[in-house]
């Protein structure tokens, strides 16, 4: 059963993760040049936790 269950989950959570990048790049597309930029770089800095 897990056997199953484990790939549909990584899948989904890739799909997810394919979404929500593809909502953010139409908002930085959205934005022109440096405000987007800037954008970009404030929303991704504190969630990949470079800082720590």
């Amino acid at each position: 059963m897990f056997r199953y269950v484990l790939p549909l989950f990584v899948l989904h959570t890739a799909l997810l993760s394919c979404t929500n990048l593809g909502l953010l790049l139409a908002v930085l597309r959205s934005y022109k040049g440096d405000l987007g930029i800037k954008a970009f770089l404030l929303w991704t800095g504190p969630s990949h936790g470079s800082g720590s």
